[in-house]
């Protein structure tokens, strides 16, 4: 357990509280109990692993508090997103999965980097890898999404960082409203009978009833 609250001028001073054996939301939940009302009433922030049981233990222990994920794991998922893209792309392009020679593969090291480490070098090779086959774009897309959520951890200003994800966050609605624009019709699927709508096979014969002429047929609001 570590104390990250902020001073007076938005310096975090990571405090360690205690160590608690075990990695279950039961434990986490016991700790919180134990340190008695006037604590957890002093909790505003919690941040937590995506792990379901100390969110649930939060949730039990500290009404008040808002839940987060803290900043180290989500910028892991965001890299994990990158790496998840690569691999599709690597198996759409070249039907197989990464090879030594490959461009997608060569840089893999560099996408989980943060760019502003990246030497004059490495930024070439991911630049060579990325104009190899235009399908590498959507790499590109994905790693520059993931460098601007560090970005937003990055910034000694909070109000700057938030500013940055929320721009990110608008981006990625407009993105996706985009993509459900341009998406193709999907194909109707031909309607597969049940078993139950099947005929026995030593059911009898029906006649099909005749066809109705348009004269015939009932009137609806539709054709009205």
């Amino acid at each position: 357990m570590v104390d990250l609250t902020r001073d007076e001028d938005g310096v975090t001073h990571a405090r360690l509280l205690d160590l608690v054996p075990g990695r279950s939301g039961k434990a986490y939940a016991g700790w919180l109990k134990g340190r008695g009302p006037a604590f957890r009433d002093g909790v505003e922030i919690a941040a937590l692993d995506p792990f379901a049981g100390y969110k649930t233990a939060i949730d039990e222990q500290l009404d008040d508090a808002t839940a987060v994920l803290d900043a180290f794991h989500v910028v892991k998922l965001g890299t994990g997103a990158v790496d998840e893209v690569r691999r599709r792309v690597q198996q759409e392009t070249l039907g197989h999965r990464g090879r030594k020679g490959d461009p997608l593969y060569g840089v893999q090291t560099i996408l989980r980097a943060g760019r502003e480490r990246l030497t004059e070098k490495q930024r070439a090779r991911l630049a060579r890898a990325i104009e190899a086959d235009p399908a590498h774009e959507e790499v590109l897309v994905a790693w520059q999404c993931a460098q601007q959520l560090r970005d937003a951890y990055r910034q000694e200003d909070l109000a700057a960082g938030r500013r940055i994800a929320d721009h990110n966050a608008g981006e990625q609605r407009r993105h996706r409203g985009d993509q459900r624009h341009h998406r193709a019709p999907s194909t109707p699927r031909p309607r597969v009978p049940q078993p139950r709508q099947l005929p026995a096979p030593d059911a009898p014969r029906r006649r099909r009833p005749h066809a109705l002429t348009p004269t015939q047929c009932p009137k609806s609001p539709l054709f009205a």
